[in-house]
């Protein structure tokens, strides 16, 4: 390293006047003889403030890290030429809150081996991403939109060229904005779905053929952004700048039409010989309900119907017209629907041999996005047809399931799938603590030890790092028992005051706002709201009409429930009276004026 010099503030000292130089940097062997070119000069040479090698101190640095970080692994690298005065280092950690807590322990510590100085250390939070080059070209633009458009200062580094995929990473020191450019980017890399004039995603089995992996490739380059298909969730993505993405929207959902429109041709199809006028015009009716009411040409009288159809749907459209497919507009055996009543119109058949109308049997799924109750079951009957006694209780295909909901509908069926499961299994994962934020995390065992020696987690999406025991934010010097301490009473009296008690199994909070005592938890437990205790659903209601909350059966819960209804009721009591006294005072208050 180079000596710097630096011009100190001249002085008088015993009537002549003095201009000193500070010289740092200087070689360990430097002595006073070298600076006698300077004429009537002082030369006073001051002991090195730490005389360890540049190698063995970025060694004790880096233990350092690893014995406070109670023996985690760090990724330590230098950063800075060997040859320069200030040495940079960066020690990357995978937990960040483990980086946290060494931060804070560290960064006003001195060290011998530093001459009892300082390490000048920088939190920064990092965020990596792997964008696809065909992806990366059309969006680069709103990537760094999203670093400028940050309230805090955020640095974009960028990895990667040619056709190879690119590695984007975004730091800075603030966690919330660090987090909030990820979900953006997250979201920018995601793409926009194509919807149409009714907010549908557009969606054709034809665009996986050779036909239409070239009109993406040729409406792609039309509209000037990148398209994909996915044909998993049947959706078409475009990625781009946010003003060409909506320009593009418009002329791909005209180029789709044409391209449906190209693949369909019109095929007579001649119909069978012996049938009635009236099943000929239920035929065609299913038909128009599939296709679309310009797509089939036929005027009663005829002897063929013309439809608009690819080549590859002419098959099914000849098993309809003669009667062989499934999907006619009713059942072939004139049965009835397993949801309503009537014969099965435009009805669907499912592997165990039930029939449903086609809209029944759409209504059915959605209806299990409020119930929540999975897996999707056939509830044909196994017995006589008007007694149902039997439900068959048959999982419904997955590839039923697309083939009636949409891509939305489906896309909220799978969120209310995963929704109830999480619900009805609280004690295998938990939300992460950041409201609105929905990633997901196994549980861990409870346990008396502080942060220290227990390892945290940092959630993907919003950066916070938490403890997985208590799931509240790291506590290094406490426990999880001490750290909630404060905040469970708080909690307590607040559930106090607005009656909130606990499901006595998965012991979520459940607040009963109308009707009886009978609760149903959505981890399906059925128990009584007075005295907790948990009886099958065949007896729980003689249970809660007779129940008057007395102790003789209870256990310790059931009993601590019991004392917390009696608080609940007497606080309303005191409530309803305070009012009263309240009411006859302002009452009073203008006769005696």
């Amino acid at each position: 390293a180079r000596p710097r010099y630096k011009l100190l503030p001249r002085r008088e000292y015993r009537g002549a006047t003095q201009y000193p130089v500070r010289v740092t940097g200087l070689r360990l062997e430097t002595i006073g003889v070298e600076f006698e070119c300077f004429p009537e000069h002082t030369t006073r040479i001051y002991p090195p403030r730490y005389t360890e090698p540049q190698a063995e101190v970025q060694t004790m640095i880096k233990s350092l890290f690893e014995q406070h970080g109670s023996g985690v692994e760090v990724d330590f690298k230098v950063i800075s030429r060997r040859d320069n005065q200030l040495q940079r280092a960066v020690v990357t950690f995978r937990d960040s809150g483990v980086a946290e807590t060494l931060y804070r322990e560290l960064r006003n510590a001195r060290h011998e081996f530093l001459g009892n100085d300082t390490l000048n250390l920088k939190l920064v939070f990092t965020t990596k991403h792997r964008v696809p080059a065909e992806i990366y070209h059309v969006v680069s633009t709103d990537i760094q939109r999203i670093v400028n458009q940050s309230e805090q200062p955020l640095e974009l580094k960028e990895r990667g060229h040619g056709r190879y995929p690119r590695w984007v990473s975004i730091s800075g020191s603030d966690r919330v904005a660090v987090a909030t450019a990820n979900l953006e980017l997250k979201k920018l890399c995601r793409g926009s779905v194509v919807c149409n004039d009714e907010g549908h995603a557009v969606w054709d089995s034809n665009l996986n053929s050779n036909s239409g992996k070239k009109w993406l490739a040729k409406a792609a380059a039309q509209v000037g952004v990148h398209v994909r298909c996915d044909h998993r969730s049947r959706t078409i993505a475009i990625f781009g700048a946010q003003e060409k993405c909506r320009d593009a929207r418009a002329s791909l959902l005209e180029a789709y039409q044409s391209f449906l429109d190209s693949l369909r041709a019109p095929v007579r199809f001649r119909l069978p010989d012996g049938i009635t006028e009236d099943t000929i015009a239920e035929r065609v009716e299913a038909i128009r309900e599939l296709y679309g009411e310009d797509k089939v040409d036929f005027v009663a009288g005829q002897e063929a119907v013309t439809v608009h159809c690819t080549s590859q749907e002419v098959f099914k459209l000849s098993r309809i017209i003669g009667g062989e497919e499934k999907n006619t507009i009713t059942s072939p055996t004139g049965a009835n629907c397993a949801v309503c009543p009537c014969k099965a119109e435009n009805p669907v058949q499912t592997d165990c041999n039930h029939w449903y109308c086609k809209a029944c049997l759409h209504n059915l799924l959605l209806n299990v996005i409020e119930t929540r109750h999975f897996p999707i079951r056939c509830i044909g009957s196994l017995s006589d047809p008007e007694s149902k006694s039997i439900t068959c209780e048959e999982p419904l295909p997955l590839t039923l399931v697309r083939s009636i909901l949409t891509t939305e509908e489906l896309s909220t069926v799978h969120e209310s799938a995963l929704t109830g499961y999480i619900q009805t299994h609280l004690g295998e994962f938990y939300y992460c603590p950041t409201p609105d934020c929905s990633s997901i995390f196994p549980t861990t065992p409870t346990t008396t030890s502080t942060s220290d020696s227990r390892p945290s987690r940092t959630c993907p999406q919003c950066l916070l790092t938490h403890c997985p025991t208590c799931r509240t934010a790291t506590h290094p010097t406490q426990t999880c028992v001490e750290n909630q301490l404060p905040e469970t009473e708080k909690t307590e009296l607040w559930k106090r005051k607005h009656g909130i008690k606990p499901c006595p199994m998965c012991h979520i909070d459940i607040e009963k706002n109308d009707g009886c005592n009978h609760m149903t938890c959505i981890c399906g437990t059925h128990f009584c709201w007075l005295c907790a205790i948990v009886l099958d659903e065949d007896i729980i209601f003689e249970h809660v009409d007779t129940c008057d909350g007395t102790r003789e059966w209870m256990g310790e819960f059931q009993a601590a429930w019991l004392h917390l209804h009696e608080d609940q009721e007497r606080g309303n009591a005191l409530g309803q009276q305070t009012e009263v006294r309240r009411d006859t005072e302002v009452e009073e208050d203008p006769r005696e004026g």
